[in-house]
């Protein structure tokens, strides 16, 4: 059975009477939602050369909440949630496709994700806390989450880093700041390096928002005329991101 949170619906002498509040918390809680996270208008605004305001940001940014349609498919809404997971899902007209990731070991469990990996732990944890209702959901126990639980430190660089990389996209876009100036600006090389060996021994699959700094110092580097070390850097990232989140 599909849960409905810790909702219990109303007593009723008729057991054929359809309870549509349950059915409603049924769907809140197990359905798969197309967002428009992937479309840009602003990236292409970009390339014709158009300047972005911030009300063009604030625009996106709400369109981008926006649900395109939604679908419920029971053996799917099985699949358990990792902050690092191994299935990634694509939904086309009324069919549902889960495919692997990454290479899956014999014996361990096939997950997807419930939210965009591009939300800091603390934007996570408070939408799977209330994930069936206010205060009624669930804490995640990935390896990612516990990392970030039990490790204060890495958890305030996590979030610096989300900051620093926040405040360089805004810098390119809304003020054109060059995006190597834009990556300095927002955090120092030697700061970027030293977050950077405070991850060293992490897995990289615990470590997603490391590859933002690896694609700020890529950029970096490449002003300075670095290019085999810009293209090390990107390497990383892409490293980082695929074990990550698959690709």
């Amino acid at each position: 059975n599909l849960s409905a949170g810790d909702f219990e619906g109303g007593e009723t002498e008729d057991d054929s009477r359809i309870d549509l509040p349950r059915i409603r918390r049924i769907i809140n809680s197990n359905s798969f939602a197309e967002t428009n996270e992937s479309e840009s208008v602003i990236d292409k605004w970009k390339q014709l050369g158009r300047q972005v305001t911030k009300a063009d940001m604030e625009r996106e940014n709400a369109a981008k909440k926006m649900t395109r349609g939604s679908g419920l498919w029971l053996k799917e809404s099985l699949f358990n949630h990792s902050c690092a997971p191994n299935c990634t899902w694509t939904q086309v007209g009324d069919q549902i496709f889960i495919r692997s990731s990454r290479p899956i070991k014999k014996g361990e469990e096939l997950c997807i994700s419930y939210t965009s990996l591009e939300k800091t732990f603390k934007e996570r944890e408070e939408i799977f806390a209330n994930w069936t209702g206010p205060k009624q959901g669930f804490s995640c126990v990935c390896d990612c989450c516990n990392l970030h639980r039990s490790n204060g430190n890495i958890r305030r660089l996590a979030a610096d880093i989300h900051s620093a990389y926040n405040t360089a996209a805004e810098n390119v876009t809304l003020r054109g700041v060059p995006m190597a100036k834009a990556a300095e600006l927002a955090m120092p090389q030697a700061r970027r390096k030293y977050i950077i060996d405070q991850f060293e021994n992490i897995p990289n699959q615990q470590k997603l928002d490391v590859a933002k700094l690896y694609v700020m110092e890529g950029t970096y580097i490449k002003s300075l005329g670095d290019d085999a070390g810009a293209l090390r850097a990107f390497e990383k990232a892409l490293e980082i991101g695929y074990a990550s989140r698959g690709g």
